[in-house]
């Protein structure tokens, strides 16, 4: 109920754990989501997250960054990003999730993973940065299949 008269979109189904810090209500957790404990969420930028998302201890949404074009400066102009995790996604411990990232349905990125582009749905993806080390079986939609006799 704190989080809801802070201004967070947050379903009484969704769980966050203690110690999560969030710089601003630009947030939107989705149903049968959990936040677990020391997260962070420099969200200047919004940040949605889907529904039955599971999210590891301390991991980081970082929503803006430096233009590096510069080599006098390489933290140059400041920009901000949204952050996207599509529902279904598994975020392993101690991972950071950079600007501008769409993480697809079904995902999963391991633990400690730097996030700094897409990842696709139904995937996993870990390292430094992030790469795609390989395909995880979709959902089979039931409803489209046929029965022989």
């Amino acid at each position: 109920m704190l989080y809801k008269l802070a201004g967070l979109e947050i379903p009484l189904r969704s769980r966050v754990s203690p110690g999560v810090i969030f710089r601003t209500n630009k947030v939107s957790i989705g149903r049968r989501s959990s936040v677990n404990y020391r997260c962070l969420f420099d969200n200047r930028a919004p940040v949605t997250i889907g529904a039955n998302v599971g999210i590891g201890a301390e991991v980081q949404f970082i929503t803006s960054g430096h233009e590096t074009d510069d080599p006098i400066c390489r933290a140059g102009k400041g920009y901000t990003a949204p952050i996207i995790i599509e529902d279904g996604v598994w975020i392993g411990s101690r991972a950071t999730i950079l600007a501008g990232v769409t993480v697809g349905a079904g995902a999963i990125v391991a633990a400690g993973a730097v996030v700094n582009r897409d990842v696709p749905p139904h995937t996993l993806c870990g390292g430094i940065p992030a790469r795609v080390l390989k395909a995880l079986p979709a959902p089979v939609d039931h409803r489209n299949l046929q029965s022989t006799p």
